[in-house]
């Protein structure tokens, strides 16, 4: 029929091993109807809300594991206003093992009678709004205080200095700290993300020490920026500026990204 070839030509290119199950029985229903395409994209999803027990199973091991080392003595239910929510944030986010881990250390500390006044409820808020990608980035800064970046800027003139951005946010660091990332193109929104959510901070008009920022100007990626600048008349410049842990955001990743063991 028709609407049943208008509809696989609309998922073609996804996975064909996660949906091609889930999707035959929703063909034969679907008939005439349009809106059985909803369906068959978000029927994978169906199993990916955790129940409680669930949950718990899936945490069991882990927390088990970084509570291994405190004595029994000091164990204690975790406060409702931290647990809770994590438990909740959990039923959407469990299957995802960066975040379960960061959920898990949180918690763990959370039941540490020597380690729970470390815990913020506004924790568990932070870690939904974080990817994948953004938890792996934070571990960075387990060993770093600071990250350097630079943006490049076109400038039309030298008197108006009127300018755009052309590179955002250029760092070395997914190659330096051998970062596995997903979508490793996405870096700058990922810095802003963190930023924006108070656990990174971009101080204006400051810099680090100036030698610093030599490699990540003369890397072949920036060169190429600056030859296309150039040629089409116009100047290039750099902004020379770094990321760093806010007074919340190393609270957060000392007590959330760390592993507690």
């Amino acid at each position: 029929m028709e609407i049943e070839k208008k509809i696989a030509n609309e998922i073609e290119g996804l996975s064909k091993e996660i949906y091609a199950d889930a999707a035959k029985p929703i063909f034969s229903e679907i008939g005439k109807t349009a809106g059985g395409l909803t369906r068959i994209l978000l029927s994978p999803l169906n199993g990916l809300v955790w129940g409680f027990d669930t949950i718990v199973e899936n945490l069991d091991h882990a927390i088990s594991k970084k509570l291994n080392k405190t004595s029994k003595e000091k164990l204690q239910t975790p406060p409702p206003f931290v647990a809770v929510p994590a438990l909740e944030a959990m039923r959407y986010t469990g299957d995802i093992e960066e975040l379960r881990n960061l959920y898990a250390n949180l918690l763990a500390n959370s039941m540490d009678m020597d380690t729970v006044q470390n815990v913020h409820p506004g924790f568990v808020d932070i870690i939904k709004n974080l990817t994948p990608d953004e938890a792996k980035l934070l571990t960075v800064f387990l060993k770093k205080d600071s990250l350097p970046y630079i943006d490049v800027k076109q400038l039309n003139d030298k008197i108006s200095r009127s300018f755009v951005v052309t590179i955002r946010m250029h760092t070395h660091i997914i190659d330096e700290c051998k970062l596995s990332l997903l979508y490793p193109d996405n870096l700058p929104i990922y810095f802003s993300n963190l930023i924006r959510i108070g656990i990174l901070e971009s101080p204006n008009n400051l810099s680090l020490e100036g030698k610093i920022y030599k490699e990540l100007e003369t890397c072949d990626y920036i060169l190429e920026e600056k030859k296309n600048i150039e040629s089409q008349g116009k100047i290039f410049e750099t902004d020379q500026r770094f990321v760093r842990p806010t007074s919340f955001g190393y609270q957060f990743i000392n007590t959330v990204v760390r592993d507690k063991y």
